[in-house]
């Protein structure tokens, strides 16, 4: 049941979130920290780092940190911060992509396209 659950939130981020025409960072390893903070304006910022090869990070991230964020304040950010903690819970390995822009994490974080959990 719980492999249905993660399925069904990586698929409802990959419906409601937007690509961007930019370099898309993307990682396969396991998370070492989550992140929760408050954004200027007030919106919620989850953020995760990762350990494992980054591949074209675009030049707002920083590839030695390897963090990626997404809004907390979506549909669809609120599934990927559910898929992500559960594979942090579970000790899972994940991949992510990333949508090529720092825009939510601000610089040095890559925003996150969507996540699938090994």
């Amino acid at each position: 049941m719980s492999r249905f659950f993660s399925t069904m939130a990586v698929f409802v981020g990959l419906i409601a979130v937007t690509p961007f025409a930019q370099a898309l960072g993307s990682i396969q390893g396991t998370i070492n920290t989550s992140l929760s903070s408050v954004a200027s304006g007030g919106a919620g910022v989850f953020s995760v780092r990762i350990t494992g090869s980054y591949t074209t990070p675009p030049d707002c991230a920083d590839s030695a940190v390897k963090q990626f964020s997404i809004s907390a304040e979506t549909k669809a950010g609120k599934a990927i911060i559910a898929t992500l903690l559960m594979a942090q819970a579970g000790n899972r390995g994940v991949g992510i992509q990333g949508a090529g822009t720092c825009n939510v994490g601000g610089a040095g974080s890559e925003d996150i396209y969507y996540v699938y959990v090994n």
